[in-house]
């Protein structure tokens, strides 16, 4: 009959990869988590007077909205521009409204709109934090969007072939 013989630690040599595999893991997730909270703590909402300079640096023209001119409750909406593109006919619209709150349920709101026109074929990228959201969609041959940072939101909605160049205004502008 054979004996068997343990030997101290010989199955110590499989742990190191072990514990190295997990220290990676851990150590991507902890810089993972470091650029997502950079990202979101650099967000800051624009002022409409900034807007309003970014958009016309675009060539857009861009019209102050009274809230009540839309049946908009001037308590929640403060500050509404519209920034509209004379060659194409799309519009970027800046919001201010009352609060964060206020402008996280706008959101969502917007976004639960852009769902109900989704067709057969599209695409969605939606992100939700804790003063930042954004939300997009592609069908039916048109783009939506909405972003909010704190109190304030921003929208398109435009023809698919504009997507592009919505997206590199709003990246522009940080939402």
């Amino acid at each position: 009959m054979k004996q068997f013989q343990f030997r101290f630690g010989q199955y110590r040599a499989a742990s190191p990869p072990l514990v190295i595999v997990l220290l990676c893991i851990l150590a991507a997730a902890a810089f993972m988590l470091g650029v997502l909270l950079l990202w979101v703590r650099g967000k800051t909402p624009i002022t409409a007077e900034m807007f309003t300079a970014l958009m016309e640096d675009h060539g857009f023209e861009v019209i102050s909205i009274e809230p009540e001119e839309h049946d908009l409750d001037p308590e929640l909406f403060l500050t509404i521009r519209l920034a509209i593109n004379a060659q194409t006919g799309y519009q970027i619209e800046y919001y201010q409204l009352s609060d964060g709150s206020t402008a996280k349920q706008f959101h969502r709101n917007l976004q639960a709109s852009f769902e109900a026109k989704k067709g057969s074929v599209s695409s969605y990228a939606s992100v939700n934090l804790w003063k930042f959201g954004s939300y997009s969609l592609t069908t039916n041959g048109s783009y939506y969007y909405s972003s909010y940072i704190g109190d304030t939101l921003v929208l398109a909605v435009a023809e698919e072939q504009y997507k592009a160049e919505i997206k590199n205004i709003v990246k522009e502008i940080g939402y």
